[in-house]
């Protein structure tokens, strides 16, 4: 498949229109969705739950839902479905707001958890439960908080009772990882049910069997103090990691769609895209500006940079800085090929342009890969 973008984009204007790409239009033209009757749509997404084209390699869970054409809303039951065609969810919504039960299930179809939604909302209890049937986890929503009941090991004994304990899990990393970590997990003390005194955070790779120390955090409450992130040396107060379970299937609404390629599937283009825009975000230029870039750099195959040169520069006032940017990114996606990853050259070409007010906004349009697929 031909990448004219590796940026997320949004496809409203597209439900709008419903054309549904016939087989000798399939060379040019995505099938994210097709209508399989008046009120009833078919989606297709890949596991994070962005939108892609059906015959994609990505492509892991199909969403038949009844969908409001006219205001490019879910309304109504829907059912996702696995590739293999286990059933992964279903639940209820209402002109776009989820509304009524909605119940998740692990590849073994047992329920992997279940809760109430009222108006966009979870109410009561989100309740999750390991592979075998057995209770996880319980954790309470009202209008004013959140909070943690329980939680039960895999033998059954409560770490966490009547919102007091220790608690600790692992939530898979969404999108890109700079330092190749694809989950993280957290540990730490419950009271009233809610985090309090010091929690511990590890970047994990299970298949390696490698876990790191990445971060500590101190809670007052059920509000982070401070936090320290162990690999960029650098205190931060904003909450980075989320302590509830993670389920990606709340973006199914938002309608996103990437390109078939691994590189928009692994999030490795917009996490480029987001390190240049940080990098650069306290600089501003007095003119409108938009220009094309392309740099070029040597990657070996555990993903470190070797070497880079910039190909298309940008303005002379700021191509200085380009290029020290472009030497400081940590990590690449390795190329991948004959089964294993390998060395190569790849080249990435973006978008630099500014807003209304001077900040500078940047976009990965593709990235090519000098040896993979040969």
């Amino acid at each position: 498949m031909k990448n004219t973008s590796t940026v997320i984009l949004f496809i409203s204007s597209l439900l709008i229109s419903w054309y549904i790409p016939t087989a000798s239009a399939q060379d040019s033209i995505n099938t994210f969705f097709e209508r399989i009757n008046e009120s009833e749509v078919r989606f297709f997404y890949d596991q994070n739950y962005f939108l892609v084209d059906k015959h994609c390699e990505f492509k892991s869970i199909e969403r038949r839902a009844v969908f409001d054409r006219a205001t490019n809303k879910f309304d109504g039951s829907f059912t996702d479905i696995g590739a293999d065609g286990s059933l992964i969810l279903t639940g209820v919504y209402k002109q776009g707001a989820k509304n009524g039960n909605f119940v998740a299930y692990h590849p073994n179809q047992q329920k992997k958890w279940e809760v109430t939604f009222r108006d966009n909302r979870p109410t009561g209890y989100w309740n999750y439960f390991y592979p075998d049937g057995k209770p996880y986890l319980s954790v309470s929503f009202t209008d004013s908080t959140t909070r943690i009941v329980s939680q039960w090991d895999r033998r059954g004994r409560l770490s966490v009772n009547q919102g007091n304990g220790k608690y600790e899990f692992r939530n898979p990393v969404d999108g890109f990882s700079e330092y190749g970590f694809s989950f993280y997990s957290m540990s730490g003390r419950i009271k009233d049910g809610l985090p309090n005194g010091t929690w511990n955070v590890y970047f994990e790779n299970p298949e390696a069997k490698q876990s790191e120390f990445a971060a500590e955090e101190f809670y007052r409450n059920g509000v982070l103090v401070r936090g320290y992130n162990l690999f960029d040396d650098a205190e931060y107060s904003t909450p980075v990691h989320g302590i509830l379970p993670y389920d990606s299937f709340y973006r199914a609404e938002t309608l996103l769609f990437k390109q078939c390629n691994y590189d928009d599937f692994s999030g490795f283009s917009v996490y480029i895209a987001e390190y240049f825009r940080n990098a650069f975000q306290l600089v501003q230029v007095n003119n409108t500006v938009k220009t094309d870039f392309a740099f070029e750099v040597r990657v070996r195959k555990d993903g470190s940079p070797r070497d880079s040169k910039i190909i298309k520069s940008l303005p002379d006032e700021i191509n200085d800085n380009f290029k020290k940017v472009i030497e400081s990114i940590p990590f690449y996606v390795p190329s991948f090929n004959d089964g294993e990853y390998i060395d190569d050259t790849i080249t990435v070409y973006g978008t630099m342009s500014s807003d209304a007010d001077g900040t500078l906004q940047f976009q990965t349009n593709r990235i090519e890969r000098k040896l993979e697929h040969k």
